[in-house]
Order: structure tokens, then C-alpha cells, then sequence
């Protein structure tokens, strides 16, 4: 027999020190099996306790009553990526909806786990932009429960992955004005359409990427394995982008594994410096290695990273990008 008291956990409110609205407000007799049952309501924290035991890592704030007090919390789907809650996510005292914070969605018959990508507060919501691992939201979304968010000094969050697939260019642009301290980008089997191009990278400043003849410097080190190898100093004092590696097999197998990380991307005044190593396959079937260093010479804030071949395509590849606090 089910239990009569159907209020559940996203019914209740963390109001006992003030208004105390919880029922039961008027008790009934113990096992009469009404609303107000003493020993039903028992039953039914037995069990809200123990469902929650199942997802303690997961925050769950729906049916508490919003900041402005005009109802309890909801959320909306929008579109395949995007919803909405009727609450201020973003505010301080509660801050929420944080880049690159994990989060689930709950819709009929299935469950979506992704990353928040971007969210904006416009009364009376707040607008949530999220990366799903897969599958995408749909009308029958019901809950967003909000995961584990690294807030200690040093934590790493996951912002943004993209797949290159015969693609022009990869550009990564999440989380550059939320207050990390340096951001890095993996590149995983990049292999170029066109055999022998390099891979170049540019940063963008106000939304546009710089192209200019004097926006970067660089020096990067490295050689490949030959009869006698001697690591190659290349450098360029002015240039209009960063060569990142050069002499890329465009054969299967190829691959081109790297990391590159930017730092104070945010921050106003010193140029953007950028660090990175990387190991590929050259043209030549040749393991290659270098490690490199650059920075963007005006000392803008930075909003985006490119990644870009020489000549033709970027054939395949992953590039994913975290952030640091």
C-alpha cells in the first residue's frame, strides 16, 4: 500500500528558523492513514532520506522558494543546449551557475550530463548555456541538479570540447572572462588535410582574432629523430600568428598530441604568455618534439584561441579546454 503523505523532497523548504512551513502543520492521529499521518511522515523522510543518500553529490534546488520570493524554484527547457531557471543563479550569496560546473538534467526516460558553458541573470531568470556529454535537452526536462564545484585555489574545470572533422579552424572561447587564472588547451590525434603545413594559433581580443604583422612573438625548440638529431632555435620577434608546429604528416597515424596553456587571460596590461609542448609525426615518418613559448604583444584582455592550418584543413582531432583558479 503506497503512502498516503505524497509531499516530497523538492516540496520541502529549509525554512525551520523562520517560517516553518514543512508539513505536517496539523498532526492527525498516528497510522490513520490521512495527509497529516504522524507515522506516514516519518515514513516518507525514511524514504526522501534514503533516495538522497543515492545522489548526495548532486545539489538539488528545485521547489525551494526563490530569491524574490514569488515562487518555488522551476526550470524550462529553451533549446537542445540551453534552459532557464526562475531564480538568480548568478547572485553571490548563492552562486550557482558557475562555468564549467558539472550538472545533470533530468527528462522522461533518460539523463543528461554536461558542463555549463555560460549564464546570465535578466530578471527574473537566469539563462544557462550547457556543453552535454551527449543527447540534448527536450521539453519533458523536469530538474537540473547542480554536481560537486571546485572552488579551492588550483581547481581545474572543464569548459569546452570540440572535434575537428575536415574543419577550416577550431575556435575555443568559454570561460576567457570568468576570472581563471590560466587556461589550457589538449590536443589529442590532430592530423592536417594537407601533408608538410604547420599549425598556427591566434588569440582574439574584443571578439576578433589578430592577424596583424606585429601581434605576436615566439621561440619554440625542438628537432625530430635522425641520424645525428640536434634540437632547431626557431623564433620570430613579429609575426601575425604563433607557429605552433611545423612539418605535420598528414598520413594515418600521424598524430600530433600537445598541451597549451595562457595565462592572466583576463587580465589587462602584461602580454598574454603562452607555454606549450607538443609531439607529432612529421612529413618525413619522423618522430618529432619541440616545446614552445609566445605571448600576444599588446596586453589585452583575451576572448578566444584559435587554432588554424597553414594550407587546407584540419583532417581530425579533439581539443579540449579547462580553466584554473
Amino acid at each position: 500500500m503506497a503512502n498516503s503523505v505524497v509531499d516530497k523532497l523538492t516540496d520541502w523548504q529549509n525554512d525551520a528558523d523562520s517560517l516553518d512551513t514543512n508539513l505536517p502543520t496539523n498532526v492527525t492521529n498516528m497510522g490513520d492513514n490521512q495527509p497529516g499521518d504522524l507515522d506516514g511522515e516519518f515514513r516518507r523522510v525514511k524514504s526522501e532520506m534514503r533516495d538522497m543518500s543515492l545522489a548526495m553529490s548532486w545539489e538539488r534546488w528545485k521547489g525551494l522558494t526563490n530569491l524574490a520570493s514569488t515562487g518555488p524554484i522551476a526550470f524550462t527547457y529553451v533549446s537542445a543546449q540551453v534552459f532557464t531557471v526562475n531564480d538568480n543563479f548568478t547572485a553571490t550569496n548563492r552562486n550557482v551557475a558557475i562555468v564549467g560546473r558539472r550538472v545533470k538534467a533530468l527528462l522522461t526516460g533518460s539523463t543528461l550530463y554536461g558542463t555549463i558553458k555560460s549564464a546570465t541573470f535578466s530578471t527574473p531568470d537566469t539563462t544557462i548555456t550547457c556543453q552535454w556529454d551527449s543527447g540534448s535537452l527536450d521539453v519533458t526536462l523536469s530538474e537540473i541538479q547542480f554536481g560537486p564545484e571546485p572552488r579551492a585555489y588550483g581547481s581545474e574545470y572543464f569548459l569546452e570540447k570540440q572535434t575537428a572533422v575536415s574543419t577550416g579552424q577550431i575556435d575555443l572561447t568559454t570561460g576567457f572572462a570568468s576570472g581563471f587564472t590560466s587556461l589550457h588547451v589538449k590536443l589529442i590525434n590532430l592530423v592536417p588535410f594537407i601533408d608538410n603545413t604547420y599549425l598556427v594559433v591566434r588569440l582574439s581580443v574584443g571578439g576578433t582574432f589578430q592577424t596583424g604583422a606585429t601581434a605576436y612573438s615566439w621561440i619554440r625548440m625542438g628537432g625530430d629523430i635522425t641520424a645525428g638529431p640536434t634540437a632547431q632555435l626557431l623564433a620570430a620577434e613579429l609575426d601575425n600568428g604563433v607557429v605552433f608546429a611545423s612539418g605535420l604528416g598528414a598520413s594515418a597515424g600521424e598524430y600530433l598530441q600537445g598541451e597549451l596553456t595562457i595565462y592572466s587571460p583576463a587580465t589587462v596590461g602584461p602580454a598574454k604568455q603562452l607555454i606549450w609542448k607538443t609531439s607529432y609525426i612529421n612529413e618525413a615518418g619522423r618522430l618529432a618534439l619541440l616545446v614552445g613559448n609566445a605571448f600576444l604583444r599588446n596586453g589585452s584582455a583575451v576572448d578566444g584561441i584559435r587554432f588554424q592550418m597553414s594550407l587546407g584543413a584540419i583532417l581530425s582531432g579533439d581539443f579540449i579546454l579547462t580553466g584554473t583558479k
